[in-house]
């Protein structure tokens, strides 16, 4: 079988977003915009042992990702305004958060 290929590399996205690469999203290609997908996105940034990024991710992006489909910059500016720190990331199967900020 042969191997996929993807038009947006996803880790390369996260990266961008946990270093608070403003500009990335201008790097991207017209087809690699239309890929990305702030709603996958936002389960991978909330799937950290950091209560105030997910508390972030859910305040700051959680409650707009679908009014605002239409504007993915502004999305992608969004996720990179609710990362706290430069961390490994992993998919959040499960809405098990229990380390909300005090």
């Amino acid at each position: 079988m042969a191997s996929k290929t993807y038009k947006l590399d996803i880790f390369a996205v996260i990266d961008k977003i946990t270093s608070k690469d403003w500009g990335y999203w201008d790097t991207l290609t017209a087809e690699e915009q239309k890929a990305f997908q702030p709603f996958v996105m936002q389960q991978w940034l909330s799937g950290v042992n950091d209560g105030l990024q997910v508390f972030l991710v859910n305040e700051i992006v959680n409650s707009s990702v679908f009014d605002l489909d239409q504007h993915k910059e502004l999305l992608y500016k969004l996720l990179c305004c609710s990362v706290t720190s430069k961390k490994r990331c992993k998919w959040m199967k499960k809405k098990s958060i229990t380390n909300y900020p005090k």
